[in-house]
């Protein structure tokens, strides 16, 4: 009689995380919602929200952690969990309070460094924490290849514990949309991380090329009152326009009418826009500091900081439509597979590796 292999051991994970649907202010949030539904399909998963009231998780610092609340709310609704799976720097002292008390592992996963959102004014106190998780974790979770390099030597982590597992999209049956003037994309925060400053540099080059090129600057941020004043000052307030922060099916509604996106951030750790525009056809130019380029090869890649380069790029898949069109394409096949079960896949691989090396 011979033997039947044993089906796959499948953890009880706690997901923890300062944002999530309905509560999204970036991609944090939709990433969180993507891999929890899928490690749902897979594994039992509970996700765990701060109670009380919480900042804007990209805007708070080091004392809005001061008090443990959220860590002894985790102490008691994780108490059954084989291992915590912990998003981003505003997670981590609650994961290493509940490993220190349960003895069980937990996992760091990293969605942006504190270093990534604000450069030479990055918080110290920030980083502190950043970095007292991320050398406490049992493994580390990176979003992209570049952000696995560059955690690994600000924080002198051991590279055999970080692991890279890209993000996912969800699957939409996409439209396209027939416009009269061709529409140039941004979609972030407006934060100095992301660049929307340089967009509306680009989009000046455009139009002084293209006068009938319409531009929308999608997102909310500290930014946004010097946005409206450079765009006033340039007489460009009638070819840019900001919506603010738009739910996904508005969103999708402006992809679909769309001909490029353009992600120029200073510092992108994935850049999960890039393949929500990819499922419309809809090619991007991303910076070279974007590791969405790592699952969506079709995108045009620029120097972060070159608007010429930008703004060439752009203004040549806008002059010709059938090269965008098969860039498009070659996006959307790409992005097919780039989906949240193999993001939960590379987890739950990762988590069974952590409790078998932990003893569990």
């Amino acid at each position: 009689m011979s033997d039947f292999p044993s089906p796959p051991f499948c953890p009880r994970i706690a997901l923890l995380t300062w944002e999530f649907p309905p509560k999204v202010t970036g991609g944090l949030g939709t990433a969180c919602a993507g891999i929890a539904r899928a490690l749902d399909r897979q594994t039992s998963v509970q996700v765990i929200l701060p109670k009380e009231e919480v900042p804007d998780p990209y805007q708070c610092t080091s004392e809005d952690l001061a008090d443990d609340a959220y860590a002894r709310q985790v102490l008691m609704e994780a108490a059954t969990a084989d291992l915590i799976h912990a998003h981003d720097w505003m997670t981590f002292p609650a994961a290493m309070a509940w490993s220190r008390k349960s003895g069980r592992p937990w996992m760091a996963h990293l969605h942006s460094l504190e270093w990534d959102r604000s450069g030479a004014c990055a918080v110290p106190e920030i980083e502190a924490v950043e970095a007292a998780g991320l050398r406490s974790a049992h493994a580390v979770i990176t979003v992209s290849h570049r952000t696995a390099e560059r955690a690994t030597e600000r924080y002198d982590l051991d590279p055999e514990k970080v692991h890279v597992v890209h993000n996912g999209i969800e699957p939409v049956d996409p439209w396209r949309r027939r416009t009269r003037r061709p529409r140039v994309l941004f979609v972030g925060r407006l934060t100095w991380q992301k660049a929307p400053d340089d967009f509306v540099k680009i989009a000046a080059e455009i139009a002084a090329r293209e006068p009938r090129a319409c531009f929308s600057l999608v997102g909310k941020g500290e930014m946004e009152g010097e946005l409206r004043r450079e765009i006033a000052r340039l007489g460009m307030s009638d070819a840019i326009d900001m919506p603010g922060f738009l739910r996904p099916d508005a969103l999708q509604r402006l992809l679909a009418e769309s001909q490029v996106l353009c992600l120029p951030s200073r510092e992108e750790p994935f850049g999960l826009v890039a393949l929500e525009a990819a499922l419309f056809g809809v090619p991007s130019v991303i910076s070279t500091h974007a590791g969405v380029g790592e699952v969506l090869p079709s995108a045009r890649w620029v120097e972060a900081g070159d608007i010429d380069g930008f703004a060439g790029r752009i203004w040549g898949l806008l002059a010709d439509g059938p090269w965008r069109e098969e860039l498009g394409e070659r996006a959307r096949l790409q992005a097919r597979w780039a989906t949240w079960d193999r993001t939960a896949e590379g987890i739950l691989s990762v988590a069974r590796r952590v409790l078998e090396s932990n003893g569990g």
